[in-house]
This record gives structure tokens, C-alpha cells and sequence, in this order.
């Protein structure tokens, strides 16, 4: 029996990775998706950009009528779904999951399920109360190199765990995107440690089974601040700097695409996609550090920077046996992970000195697997009951409690950023949303 999705949220997840992907396009979803999966309904605000979606879905032989509508309400009445898939702004998941639950819809949320603990638990009980399912779509969970330290955690390679080390740098475009868009309103999206660092949260608090009860952060807008520069334009597709600026998007990529779903449909909305990265209305951080102290007495700490010269993201778990280092290389692009274990070895006298020594598991280039390194493909077949290789498997997927400890994470070091670095524990949350952070950094208070 297939599965009925309601896509609500037509933007940069909406459309590639749920749209497409359920409907097996090439290097987006698998041919056998369409049999177990059917799309009864795109939802966006903004109709012109629903039309746009559609338009580009038509590329393909759609094998069924795809409805559209702007209105939420609708929508969840006429759709008859069985999952609404939510791909909205961060702010805006807790109302429309509560009018989808209400509908009797189960959920699918995008990451992060919300911007605050107080979010999470009203979706959480209201879910309970009317027995629907909740999911968030952590597809980092769905890495292969991801998925096989879980195992190794679990069978104990590097005995007990003790300290964490994490982070990601982002490379220019990647990071600096977030910066022309509406995450860059701390009121909209809560910062790049509640929409992006929710990512790695998730998995450190997965991967270690365990949970945040304190965090101390620290930040600051380095980078991305206003710059008065000549022929500086107030967005991207208009300015005479953008084809020597290393910051501008072009609206015109992938055939048209994004002017077609932002550019022509902003008489409707007035929302635009380019803003100039260098501005004064931002209201989030660029670049965080921050200390984690979980349950069980584990600390570790997590980097997140918006702006580098390679894109790479590092793992290490230190335990009483060994450690585990993992990632994704800057240069070669090329996931690793190795198991470090010390031993003991005699020298030509028989004196023993501590030597280490690494194993190495490599991974297979599997081509065609577009979408965070095929992670977005594997979550969607994982979601449809799929069970095949080292990271397809329905057990991996992130249960909303589950998604909540990230928002927990994030929570914390937001209020922690606040209050100019002080240590902030679980117990302060659940209660408001998170207060928006000193501008430009987190001392700024200490420093005045």
C-alpha cells in the first residue's frame, strides 16, 4: 500500500530532495520509490512558486495528478494524506505541525523540528494527544561513515567514551548563503546553531546515546557584516559586483530554476532570495564554539564556522581503549574514518613505549548519489521501509524526542551567547524562545 505525501514548504528541500526524490528522479530517489510512495498535494504560501515547482517536476513524466494549493487548511482536508512533509521556515514548523497534527496528519518535519525546547514539547504533546507520528529528516544520520561509528560505538571498539570533539567549516558559498536568505533573522531560524549545528547535535547525542544538560557558547558575526563598498547593490541579481564577488549566488543556475521559484514569485510574497551577504540586518552569528557537559559526565566541545577557504567536517571520540576520528575531507572531498588504539611495543633494548596504531575503513565511491552525499536518498528509502547497506534501515530514522535533544543543544548555547558565555543548563529552557544574541559578538556586552 503507498504511502500519501502532502509537501508543505516548496523551497530548496521541498523540491529536490522530497519532490523529486519521491518520485525517483535520477541521482534525487530510486525508480522503486513511485511504488511505494504517491504525492497527493504541493503546498506553498506562495502559489507562483508551487506553479514554478510543478513546471519543473512536468520535466518528467509525473505518473498521477499533483494538486496545489496555498492554503494549509485545504490542503490537509482535500489532500487525504497520510504524512505532511514539512519544509517551511524554522519559525514557522510549530504552527503549521499543530494544524497538521490537528488534521490527523502523521509528520515528516525538515530539520530542526523547531527553534525552541518550548516548540518541541507543545508539538510533541499535541502529536501524543492525538496519536499521530512524529520524524525529522536528520539525514546526516544517513551517512555511511555516520552510521558505521554507531556500530563501533555500540560494540565498544573504543571502550567507554569520555570527551567529543566536532565541527564544520563552510566554505564561502555554502556558509554565506544562509546569509542572503531568511536564517539570517535569529527570529526566524533561532542562528546557525539551532538550523545548522542541529545537524551535528544530532548525531553526537545519537552516536554517544546521551543527552545535554549543560552548554557554555561563545560567537560573533566576523564576517558577514555591513561593507560600504562602491556599485554595492542590495542584492545579488542587481549588483555590478556579482560577477567578481566571491559571495554572490546566481538566480540563473541549474536552468533557471531559482529565478523561476524566488525571482518571479516575489510580487506575491515580497520574500527575496540574493540579499546582499554584507548587511546590517543581520541578527545571527557567523562563527561558534561551544562546551557540552551530557548525562552521563561526557564533555566535549563543537566548532561551526560560516566562511572558509575548503568545506570540511571533523568527528573525534575519545575513549579509555582508543578513539574514533572521521569526516569528510576538504580537499579530496572523500569521507574517512579510522579506529586509534594504543599499543605497546619493545625497542631493539626491550624497553616498551606506547606506539599508536590506526585501522582505516574506507568506503566505496557509489556515484550517483547526489544530495548531502547520498544521505537525502537514502533517509527518503530508509523512510519507505528499505532496508539495504550500511545506512538504508527504518531503525536509523530520528524520532521527534530524538530531534528535540538538538534543539535542547541549541537552546542552551543561544542562551548561553546571550548572557555573555555563561553556562546554561537544561532546566532554563522549555519555557520561551531563546533571546536573540549580542551584535556582533557575545562579549559585546562585556566589552560596552
Amino acid at each position: 500500500m503507498k504511502i500519501n505525501f502532502l509537501l508543505v514548504g516548496m523551497g530548496g528541500r521541498g523540491l529536490p530532495t522530497f519532490a523529486k526524490g519521491l518520485l525517483g528522479w535520477p541521482d534525487k530517489g530510486w525508480p522503486e520509490f513511485v511504488d511505494k510512495a504517491r504525492i497527493v498535494g504541493l503546498m506553498d504560501t506562495n502559489i507562483e512558486r508551487c506553479k514554478a515547482c510543478y513546471a519543473e517536476l512536468k520535466k518528467r513524466p509525473i505518473p498521477y495528478d499533483l494538486p496545489m494549493f496555498s492554503d494549509l487548511d485545504e490542503a490537509i482536508v482535500k489532500s487525504k494524506a497520510d504524512w505532511a512533509v514539512i519544509c517551511v521556515p524554522d519559525r514557522v514548523h510549530t504552527e503549521v505541525c499543530l494544524k497538521c497534527i490537528e488534521g490527523g496528519l502523521n509528520i515528516w518535519v525538515e530539520k530542526p523540528l523547531a527553534t525552541s525546547v518550548e516548540e518541541c514539547d507543545l508539538i510533541l504533546s499535541k502529536a501524543k494527544e492525538k496519536n499521530v507520528e512524529v520524524r525529522v529528516a536528520h539525514n546526516y544520520r544517513h551517512y555511511r561513515w555516520i552510521v558505521k561509528i554507531e556500530q563501533l560505538l555500540k560494540e565498544g571498539a573504543i571502550g567507554k567514551v569520555l570527551s567529543f570533539r566536532a565541527g564544520e567549516i563552510l566554505g564561502d558559498a555554502h556558509g554565506g548563503d544562509y546569509f542572503h536568505r531568511w536564517h539570517s533573522d535569529f527570529s526566524v531560524s533561532a542562528g546557525m546553531l539551532n538550523h545548522k549545528a542541529c545537524h551535528h547535535f544530532d548525531l553526537i547525542f545519537w552516536l554517544l546515546k546521551d543527552t545535554p544538560v549543560c552548554a557554555q557558547a561563545m560567537g560573533s558575526r566576523a564576517l558577514y557584516r555591513e561593507k560600504k563598498m562602491p556599485a554595492h547593490g542590495e542584492r545579488c541579481s542587481s549588483c555590478q559586483l556579482k560577477k567578481t564577488c566571491p559571495h554572490a549566488i546566481d538566480m540563473d543556475v541549474w536552468d533557471g530554476i531559482y529565478r523561476k521559484m524566488y525571482i518571479d514569485a516575489e510580487h506575491v510574497d515580497g520574500y527575496i532570495r540574493d540579499k546582499c551577504v554584507f548587511s546590517d540586518r543581520h541578527s545571527i552569528y557567523d562563527n561558534y564554539t561551544v562546551n557540552f557537559t551530557m548525562q552521563s559526565g561526557v564533555i566535549g566541545n563543537y566548532i561551526l564556522t560560516n566562511f572558509g577557504p575548503r568545506e570540511y567536517v571533523f568527528f573525534e571520540f575519545v575513549g579509555t581503549e582508543g578513539s574514533i576520528e572521521a569526516g569528510q575531507d576538504g580537499l579530496t572531498h572523500k569521507e574517512y574514518l579510522r579506529v586509534i588504539k594504543m599499543k605497546k611495543s619493545a625497542d631493539k633494548d626491550g624497553i616498551l613505549h606506547d606506539k599508536a596504531e590506526a585501522e582505516e575503513i574506507s568506503f566505496e565511491d557509489e556515484g550517483g548519489m547526489h544530495g548531502h552525499g547520498g544521505a537525502d536518498m537514502r533517509m527518503l528509502a530508509s523512510f519507505l521501509g528499505f532496508k539495504e547497506g550500511v545506512a538504508v534501515d527504518p531503525a536509523i530514522l530520528a524520532s521527534g524526542e530524538e530531534a528535540k535533544s538538538a534543539i535542547l543543544g541549541a537552546d542552551m548555547a543561544n542562551r548561553s551567547l546571550a548572557e555573555g558565555g555563561r553556562v546554561v543548563w537544561k532546566e532554563e529552557t522549555g519555557k520561551d524562545f531563546p533571546p536573540t544574541p549580542p551584535q556582533p559578538s557575545w562579549c559585546s556586552k562585556i566589552r560596552k
